[in-house]
């Protein structure tokens, strides 16, 4: 499959997952929200750590904004995660399957039990992948920082891999 059908199949992918998702939740939401600015988005987050936010790696310095729903419960939510330049994260898993966009930066993403850099795949922004649940993964940025859209289905929660040596 060539890369753009394999984009095209992923973002159809992405949107049968939201509306099936949507189509489960019983409450809806009553505000929309915009992130109109992705140039200037670094701005919009808060100075609180991810560490509040169900779902993140809570690495250091990682900045998070919950967009919708809550990450505690049985539905669909959304966060945008800031991670600042020169970041590593090793593996990490999560209960619930995400799909993650990288809205701007360049974003290091790989799958494993240990963080190996030859398993990197570079994510540009406009990118995407998917995280299925309960599989190891981890990245890191380099000369800039990143933001991610993760949009996940809940209950969602940050299980650590073993804590690695840099290689």
């Amino acid at each position: 499959m060539k890369y753009e059908q394999k984009k095209f199949a992923a973002l159809l992918l992405t949107c049968a997952f939201i509306c099936t998702a949507e189509a489960k939740e019983a409450k809806k939401s009553t505000m929309p929200i915009y992130v109109s600015e992705i140039a200037g988005i670094h701005q919009q987050f808060d100075q609180t750590a991810a560490v509040k936010t169900h779902g993140t790696a809570q690495a250091l310095g990682e900045k998070s904004i919950l967009l919708y729903g809550d990450p505690k419960k049985a539905t669909l939510y959304t966060v945008l995660v800031y991670i600042p330049a020169h970041t590593r994260i090793d593996p990490v898993t999560h209960p619930d399957d995400g799909f993650v966009s990288v809205l701007s930066g360049k974003w290091y993403v790989g799958f494993g039990d240990n963080f190996d850099k030859s398993k990197l795949k570079a994510l540009t922004t406009g990118g995407v992948y998917t995280e299925p649940g309960n599989t190891l993964h981890f990245g890191e940025t380099r000369d800039e920082p990143t933001v991610l859209a993760m949009t996940r289905f809940g209950p969602s929660g940050t299980i650590y891999g073993k804590k690695q040596v840099s290689k």
